[in-house]
């Protein structure tokens, strides 16, 4: 932030005359939180999320980009699968002052929860996180049966068995 500052001296006559005017800037640290971040699923996009946020106040500094970082929620419909709280940690940068963004969370699958947060970078570093934000990509059309077939039924003439 730029400040300008001057001094008036004051006695009982009244003010005097102004000094100088000096101008000088604080150093530049980590932003604080962005704020009102928030993190929905993208209707028609089973494998797609899409985060917002709003500037950090304060900002400390010329904000030069974003991070939204993405993990996998402890609680998911597929617990067989490598998802969850120990899954890698995914990292979106989205350079520049855009306040959202349309991302593929890393495990690009459908009906999967994940939290997510965002943080706001200056040339300083990356700053404090935000809250914790929680959405569920949308569901997907199943796929095709596997090993699907049919063969007819002894003592049966008009039934089948799928396996």
């Amino acid at each position: 932030t730029q400040y300008s500052c001057y001094v008036t001296a004051n006695t009982s006559m009244g003010e005097g005359k102004t000094s100088v005017t000096l101008t000088a800037r604080t150093v530049e640290a980590v932003s604080s939180s962005p704020i009102n971040f928030t993190l929905s699923s993208v209707t028609g996009s089973p494998t797609m999320l899409y985060a917002n946020w709003s500037i950090p106040i304060p900002r400390n500094g010329i904000i030069t980009g974003y991070s939204v970082y993405c993990n996998t929620s402890a609680s998911q419909p597929y617990p067989e699968q490598n998802i969850g709280p120990n899954a890698p940690m995914v990292k979106l940068v989205v350079n520049g002052t855009t306040l959202g963004a349309k991302f593929t969370p890393g495990q690009n699958m459908p009906y999967t929860q994940y939290d997510c947060y965002v943080t706001a970078n200056t040339s300083v570093g990356e700053g404090l996180p935000s809250v914790i934000a929680t959405a569920r990509t949308v569901e997907d059309f199943p796929s095709s049966p596997q090993n699907f077939s049919l063969s007819p039924v002894v003592g049966y003439p008009t039934q089948l068995f799928s396996s």
